[in-house]
């Protein structure tokens, strides 16, 4: 976990494929059906989600010290450089962040590897089965389209709005939506108010604002959940899972994150005093209604700690930077750099701002992983129900539309770095394509580990960026 963590370039999605290269298909730790309940689960809870699925999974492992130690170690590397060149921005140069660009280039042709493969496996399960295999490209496709719009836009230079560049967690709630109406069986009393109802969700929720009226809105997504609910009521049961044990995982879990945030934050509240409880409370609230990626949290964080524990410029001109550029859960750097900020504002010494980073880190860990928790159980307990083995079904065919979509992002970002007139974006696009080919052919025809693949993705792109001065 702590590698996947240093390596995790290109968003929370982008890391499902890494994680299960590491532990279901290198290491054989877990099964592909244990590694596919963890996935259902992050994606349906609010928070980090390589942070929760890196939990789950040590879960499955290791128990509860398991537990703790993935979620922190996936998230430790990206928060902890985020915090020392915060602590030394002042020191940072222009040219430290363009190695760090450069080294994201390489990782980024390594990461867009691995989401090929996730991609090319989940059609591979349909093989033999061109109906069903239609079906699974048509949803795929949709789920691309719809999610996409913004970085195709960008990728292609387009000065307007995209019709539908819609968030993940709208985008899941439809397919939810979807599955849970229609049952997964595709007939006309199914699909058709399935489809206006989803379209017309689809029409509040697009960027152009085709229909721009928040009562609108809110009215369908009444209908959508009632509709969900008594799908969900009448659905059948095929194998129920009768624990009477339910109840005291989750209080426990839950328990178990509390007490290592406060453990974790009396640093801080010595250092800096009573207020590190009420930033305590708000990182975990924050981190609890963090739906739809790192760019959403972003906001959340602006409106949350902007000006009272940052100031706007240090917020956009440092942290928002670096959290953008530095791999892992932008969440769990963010609350780590609003923290570290906060501390050196209130004693102005780097104990003070170590220990509130210390506080916000384990905060976004903590939320993020013990809401999964509950999340994980109630999921595992209601899986005999036939919708919820339709989900399962389903999910690998809907993630892999929103890692095409963080294919075209982890593009667009890569177009970004070309700034010399002399070397513009398409020669940073070239340079992409070329490693990540070379990628694709040692995995499938030399079957080369991660390793091997990574060091020589950052060999190449740091050594190509810094020969020719881009």
């Amino acid at each position: 976990m702590l590698k996947v963590g240093v390596i995790g370039f290109g968003g929370g999605n982008a890391l499902i494929p890494v994680i299960q290269q590491e532990v279901v298909e290198e290491n054989k730790y877990i099964t592909q059906e244990e590694y596919e309940k963890d996935i259902v689960a992050a994606t349906l809870t609010p928070g980090a989600l390589p942070v929760e699925i890196a939990s789950g999974v040590g879960k499955q492992m290791c128990g509860m010290k398991g537990m703790i130690l993935g979620g922190v170690l996936m998230a430790f590397p990206g928060a902890l450089i985020t915090v020392l060149l915060m602590a030394g921005m002042s020191m940072v140069s222009d040219q430290v962040l363009s190695q760090i660009q450069y080294a994201s280039i390489g990782i980024t042709a390594f990461i867009m590897c691995l989401l090929t493969e996730y991609i090319r496996g989940t059609f591979e399960q349909y093989k033999g089965r061109p109906k069903t295999t239609g079906k699974a490209f048509l949803v795929c496709l949709a789920v691309f389209l719809l999610t996409a719009g913004k970085n195709l836009y960008r990728i292609f230079q387009i000065d307007a709005t995209p019709i539908f560049s819609i968030s993940t967690i709208d985008m899941l709630a439809i397919a939810f939506f979807g599955i849970l109406v229609t049952d997964c069986k595709f007939t006309w009393q199914n699909l058709l108010p399935a489809g206006i109802i989803s379209g017309i969700y689809l029409l509040c929720i697009g960027k152009a604002g085709v229909i721009d009226n928040d009562i609108v809105t809110w009215v369908i997504r009444v209908v959508m959940i009632v509709m969900s609910v008594y799908s969900l009521k009448k659905s059948r049961v095929k194998k129920m899972k009768r624990s009477k044990k339910l109840l005291f995982p989750l209080i426990k879990e839950t328990t178990i994150w509390l007490v290592f945030a406060m453990l974790c934050s009396i640093p801080a509240i010595v250092l800096v005093g009573g207020e590190t409880i009420v930033f305590v409370v708000k990182g975990l609230f924050s981190s609890l209604i963090s739906f739809g990626g790192g760019d959403a949290y972003l906001t959340i964080a602006d409106g949350l700690f902007v000006p009272d524990y940052i100031d706007e410029t240090t917020f956009y001109n440092n942290l928002v930077l670096l959290v953008n550029v530095l791999p892992g859960s932008i969440l769990c750097k963010t609350l780590s750099g609003v923290g570290y900020a906060y501390g050196m504002e209130v004693v102005g010494n780097q104990m003070a701002g170590f220990s509130m980073a210390l506080s916000g880190f384990v905060c976004s860990v903590a939320a993020s992983c013990g809401v999964f928790g509950v999340v994980y159980h109630l999921y595992e307990y209601l899986e005999g129900i036939e919708i919820f083995i339709n989900i399962k079904k389903s999910i690998k065919v809907i993630v892999s539309g929103m890692l095409m979509t963080v294919m075209s992002g982890l593009i667009q970002s890569c177009m970004s770095i070309g700034k010399n007139a002399s070397y513009p974006w398409f020669t940073i696009l070239l340079m992409v394509f070329a490693i990540y080919g070379l990628n694709v052919f040692l995995f499938r025809k030399a079957k080369c580990k991660n390793l091997v693949l990574i060091g020589m993705s950052l060999v190449l792109s740091m050594g190509i960026c810094n020969v020719m001065g881009i």
